[in-house]
């Protein structure tokens, strides 16, 4: 004996459209937030890489004749901030924008924040976000200890 099996039975004719219609408007939403925030993501972390470059750079200016009559190490802070801040601004074409930068005898701290223009979300009245980073980095001369 053949059983006969049909999968849309005579009652069920129209319930896989209805199906369709209302989740295929959640399948593009769930789509944009997903491309929305892998940009978000790129942004944050341009801003991230821009923020730890500026901190980096500034943390080499050593204040050279305070190391060499002391032989410790202590940043120029003045130099220290002018680096940082032109790393910084070499990333405004990406979006990058200086927030704030701080410097002591041994540390830069750098602040940025990205705008990231968003896709889908411009749709509900969200064109773009502004994501924030910061950087930190401590100056350092290869030295340990004193007379190394």
């Amino acid at each position: 004996m053949r059983i006969k099996r049909r999968w849309i039975t005579e009652g069920d004719a129209g319930q896989y459209l209805v199906l369709f219609a209302l989740l295929f408007p959640l399948v593009i939403v769930l789509m944009g937030l997903v491309f929305d925030g892998g940009r978000l993501f790129q942004g944050y972390r341009r801003a991230e890489l821009a923020a730890n470059a500026a901190a980096q750079a500034g943390s080499q200016c050593i204040d050279e004749g305070y190391f060499q009559q002391t032989n410790q190490v202590r940043l120029d802070r003045a130099q220290a901030l002018a680096t940082a801040n032109a790393y910084v601004l070499r990333n405004q074409g990406q979006g990058v924008a200086p927030a704030g930068l701080a410097a002591d005898d041994h540390w830069v701290t750098v602040h940025v924040q990205a705008r990231v223009p968003l896709a889908f979300m411009a749709v509900l009245g969200l064109p773009e976000l502004t994501v924030s980073a910061r950087g930190v980095a401590r100056a350092h001369y290869g030295i340990d200890h004193v007379w190394q």
